[in-house]
């Protein structure tokens, strides 16, 4: 279960961008986190960083080139392995909470809405107006946070 109270503990997201070093930015203004910040040092303590990101860039481009929807599929490996390094980051930091910023492929359903957790299947929690409608919920389970699709 992810512990936070979003009144004490900074959110962050992760998400892989193409071509970008950084891939942790605060969830309230989408401004990144520069890549030789601590957070990243201690992601790296749960999680072969690189690697990460050559295989997700990777399932990225087998998306692009092939239709292939593995990065849009919560229990693929790629996504489950970030989401695991996460849980044991997030129950290291006590004033930060980072949460994988996660999405259905918009390029087939426009207009869906997050209501529940893709993974444990309960309703998400609302993160409220401060934040930017890019990262609009979180899972009450998982490191998971979702947009409202009237954003994208």
């Amino acid at each position: 279960m992810v512990n936070f109270n979003q009144n004490n503990k900074q959110i962050y997201t992760l998400m892989w961008l193409p071509a970008e070093d950084e891939i942790i930015f605060r969830a309230k203004d989408e401004s990144p986190v520069a890549a030789n910040d601590s957070l990243y040092s201690h992601l790296k303590k749960h999680i072969h960083l690189h690697q990460w990101k050559v295989r997700y860039t990777a399932a990225y481009r087998q998306w692009l080139d092939n239709d292939n929807n593995a990065i849009y599929d919560i229990s693929n490996e790629i996504n489950k392995s970030m989401i695991a390094a996460l849980i044991k980051l997030n129950e290291d930091l006590e004033t930060k909470a980072v949460f994988f910023w996660f999405d259905i492929d918009r390029s087939v359903t426009d207009e869906f809405t997050w209501k529940c957790c893709p993974v444990s299947g309960k309703k998400l929690i609302t993160l409220g107006k401060e934040y930017t409608k890019k990262n609009a919920f979180v899972s009450p389970d998982y490191p998971l946070i979702f947009p409202d699709y009237v954003s994208l």
